[in-house]
């Protein structure tokens, strides 16, 4: 019988906010991507991370994907943009620092 590894609990808010290596990380690699209204693509902003710390997994802090570690910090505005049925989703990312009014993306 294989050993099942038991995935890490799921992080809190509270809990990812004080993980300052997380938080730069994060910010960093969507400040390193964003366009000049701020959007990061989240493909994009994943790269940068895998490249910055290539042991870097979401399902560490308890989140399967990267999307839902960046939407439990709070600290960022997530958009959903489809591209048309049957594609993925494109998702973008916001640093809610450099957010000036609630709402999607500029040109939407």
């Amino acid at each position: 019988m294989g050993i099942t590894e038991k995935p890490d609990p799921r992080r809190s808010a509270a809990e990812l906010k004080q993980d300052t290596g997380l938080v730069t990380l994060l910010r960093s690699a969507v400040d390193a991507t964003s366009d000049e209204d701020g959007w990061a693509p989240l493909a994009a902003v994943g790269n940068i991370i895998l490249k910055r710390r290539p042991d870097f997994d979401a399902r560490n802090y308890g989140y399967p994907k990267l999307s839902g570690l960046i939407e439990a910090t709070t600290l960022f505005q997530v958009d959903r943009c489809s591209v048309g049925a049957g594609k993925p989703a494109v998702v973008y990312v916001l640093d809610d620092r450099q957010r000036t009014e609630p709402g999607l993306r500029a040109g939407q």
